[in-house]
């Protein structure tokens, strides 16, 4: 068959390579610590899981937040909106858990405030505040709040809680700032960062958007003293969805 190579056939073409590179980026970073976390467990048991994420912009998030639902051994207690629009990265977040039947707590978290604010969240028009109001499961309205209680509630159990980063650390940095005793009781697992590769594992390092959006914060998190497991774009790239 003929090859289209017409203009617009190779931006379609560039698009969905994009598309993938993208959606693999922040579902590699948890895929690999989570599942050396799971061949480690000691006894049969679920780890809790908090994921913060800038849900409704690139795919990514959206593959990573798919992989945490359907793993059995993962018990999800909260997932947070972070970034610029929070409340609207949360009525998206409603709507895309609505659609696949799943209803773990939601926490809308702090509004950053930092490059990029201003820009338009990909998939605003997608939902519409009633898909927040309607969210059948629980919707707090400090995420930053509903971390530290959501941690202090494993530590009461003697439960340790691993936290999902895979957006500005801004929520992370301020429940650390709160609650500096919740180091003693969480693991991180991040995707950030740019070491020696750009994008798609080419060129120079960039100014990837988790640290560069709040660098403050993302310094913050990295100087605590709970266990940080990350994968920068040199790795989190190399794999395509």
């Amino acid at each position: 068959l003929a090859q289209d190579s017409s203009p617009s056939s190779r931006k379609s073409r560039f698009e969905h390579s994009r598309s993938g590179m993208m959606a693999s980026r922040s579902l590699i970073a948890l895929a690999i610590p989570l599942s050396c976390m799971l061949c480690c467990l000691a006894t049969p048991g679920k780890i809790r899981v908090i994921l913060d994420t800038d849900f409704g912009d690139d795919i990514d998030d959206t593959w990573a937040l798919a992989y945490l639902l359907g793993v059995q051994e993962v018990d999800l207690r909260l997932v947070v909106t972070a970034s610029h629009a929070p409340v609207i990265r949360a009525q998206i977040l409603a709507k895309f858990l609505t659609e696949v039947s799943a209803c773990p707590p939601i926490g809308i978290g702090i509004d950053r405030q930092g490059p990029g604010d201003r820009d338009k969240v990909i998939l605003t028009d997608w939902a519409v505040p009633a898909d927040l109001a309607s969210y059948a499961g629980v919707v707090h309205t400090s995420g930053v709040e509903a971390i530290i209680n959501e941690v202090r509630i494993g530590a009461r159990d003697g439960l340790p809680t691993t936290i999902v980063a895979i957006a500005p650390r801004t929520n992370l940095a301020a429940a650390l700032e709160r609650d500096p005793d919740i180091v003693q009781h969480v693991q991180i697992v991040a995707m950030g960062g740019s070491l020696f590769r750009g994008l798609n594992y080419t060129g120079q390092p960039v100014a990837e958007w988790n640290i560069a959006a709040d660098v403050s914060a993302a310094r913050a998190v990295q100087a605590a003293s709970w266990p940080i497991s990350t994968a920068p774009l040199d790795s989190s790239a190399l794999g395509h969805v």
